[in-house]
C-alpha cells in the first residue's frame, strides 16, 4: 500500500498506475508533486464503498489537474456576469449575478462504466449571499443533456440535485454536515461512481447519501456556482477504481 501526498490531500491505496498522457499528451501530470511512502503495517483489503480509503482495490489516475497552467482549456473570461481564470495554481470563478448558476465543464473521456473517484479541492471565497452554492459537477451542463451537483453552500450544508434538460431535480435537499466546520475553508468534494450507485464525500467523510449511477451520463466535468460569489478551485482529480 501506499501513502499518496497531494498538497491537503491524503490517499491510503493500494500500487497506483498512473497514465501520464491523461488523454492529453500535451498535458502531462504533474507527477512531481506526489510523495510516494510505503506504511510500516498496511492496512487490509477494504471495498466498502462508503469507506473513503479504500485498500482492496487497484487505482489508476486518470486526470490531475493543479491548474498551474490552462493546458487543458478551461472556459476563462471577463464579463458582465461572470469571470473565469486559471492563475498561481488556482481556478477561480466569479458569479456577478444574483439569479444564475454558471457551469464550467469540459470532457474528458471517463470510461463511465467503470468505478471511479472524482475529487476536487475548491472553497468559497466570497459571497454576499450565503445560501447560494458551489460544488462539482459530473456529466454534460447542456440545454437537453443531464448532470449531477454535489453543493455547498455558506451556511455550511451540503446537496445534491440532477438537472435534465435544464430541469433540476434535488436528490438531497440541503443538510447540515459535520463535515462543514468552517464553510468558507477548502473543502473536498468526491463523487464516486461504485458499481450501480453514486456515493457522496465531504473532506473524506461519506454523507450518507447515495443516488443511482446514470448510465447515459456524458463524460464531462466541471464546477458549479451560484449568484454574487467567488470559488477558488485548487485540484481536480479522477482516479479509476478496479
Amino acid at each position: 500500500m501506499n501513502v499518496i501526498k497531494l498538497n491537503r490531500m491524503l490517499f491510503l491505496w493500494a500500487p497506483v498506475f498512473l497514465l501520464a498522457a491523461c488523454g492529453n499528451e500535451e498535458n502531462p501530470l504533474l507527477v512531481e508533486e506526489l510523495v510516494f511512502e510505503e506504511p510500516s503495517s498496511p492496512a487490509g483489503p477494504d471495498t466498502d464503498p462508503t469507506v473513503y480509503y479504500l485498500t482492496g482495490v487497484e487505482k489508476e489516475i486518470f486526470l490531475l489537474d493543479q491548474f498551474e497552467d490552462n493546458g487543458r482549456g478551461w472556459a476563462t473570461g471577463n464579463t458582465g456576469d461572470y469571470s473565469m481564470s486559471v492563475n498561481g495554481g488556482l481556478y477561480t470563478i466569479v458569479n456577478k449575478t444574483a439569479d444564475k448558476q454558471w457551469n464550467t465543464s469540459q470532457d474528458i473521456a471517463i470510461d463511465v462504466s467503470r468505478n471511479f473517484d472524482l475529487t476536487a479541492e475548491l472553497k468559497i471565497s466570497r459571497t454576499t449571499a450565503p445560501e447560494k452554492s458551489c460544488g462539482l459537477l459530473l456529466g454534460a451542463p447542456a440545454s437537453d443533456r443531464e448532470y449531477l451537483n454535489l453543493l455547498i453552500s455558506g451556511h455550511g450544508n451540503f446537496a445534491v440535485s440532477r438537472t435534465v434538460s435544464g430541469q433540476r431535480e434535488i436528490l438531497k435537499d440541503w443538510s447540515d454536515t459535520p463535515a462543514l466546520n468552517d464553510p468558507y475553508d477548502w473543502a473536498t468534494l468526491t463523487i464516486r461512481k461504485y458499481e450501480d450507485l453514486f456515493y457522496y464525500f465531504i473532506n473524506y467523510e461519506y454523507t450518507g447519501f447515495t443516488s443511482p449511477a446514470l448510465p447515459s451520463l456524458d463524460a464531462r466535468i466541471g464546477f458549479s456556482l451560484g449568484g454574487t460569489a467567488m470559488m477558488e478551485v485548487e485540484y481536480v482529480i479522477l482516479i479509476y477504481l478496479d
